[in-house]
């Protein structure tokens, strides 16, 4: 399934970039959202394991485009299997500046700490700006989300974070040191 939608995205490539208008309009009528199901079947073959179902699932999301990129972010934060998110991490680092600051502010938002601590994991295979969302992190109440924020900071290797880090050692709060 994975190959013939490789090739219809192929072509819908082919077709927008056509000077012919009636291509154009071709184009646009293929550019729809993927089913439930498509996706479904999308997410198990990256989760399968099997390394050729998972590299056909992930042409087959990069040659899609930005239309796949809340699919993406949603497995980078509900799926467990840390190689599995770094999959649709990379896949969404392909996707430009713009799929970064889109993880950026679900990480934000996000309610769920085992889900915060997830996107923590992968979010520096996107950008590598990420002081606001250390900050808060390393402040988070929940020990996980500080712990992936720490190891985040470690990722980084840069010496800012140092300062910033040595900041919080001397916080008021003890719970931050």
């Amino acid at each position: 399934a994975s190959k013939v939608l490789v090739r219809l995205q192929n072509r819908y490539q082919k077709l927008k970039k056509a000077k012919d208008s009636d291509a154009q309009m071709l184009a646009d009528s293929m550019n729809l959202r993927l089913e439930l199901t498509t996706q479904e079947l999308l997410v198990e073959d990256l989760k399968s394991g099997e390394s050729a179902r998972q590299r056909n699932a992930a042409q087959l999301l990069q040659s899609l485009g930005p239309r796949v990129a809340a699919l993406l972010i949603d497995i980078t934060k509900r799926e467990q299997d840390y190689r599995v998110r770094k999959i649709a991490a990379n896949l969404l680092q392909k996707l430009g500046p713009h799929a970064a600051e889109r993880l950026k502010q679900v990480l934000a938002l996000e309610i769920s700490a085992d889900e915060r601590s997830r996107i923590l994991d992968i979010i520096d295979t996107l950008t590598s700006d990420l002081k606001n969302e250390l900050v808060v992190a390393l402040s988070d109440e929940d020990p996980d989300v500080r712990g992936a924020a720490y190891r985040l900071a470690e990722r980084l290797n840069d010496s800012r974070i140092v300062e910033w880090l040595l900041e919080f050692a001397r916080s008021q709060q003890p719970i931050l040191a």
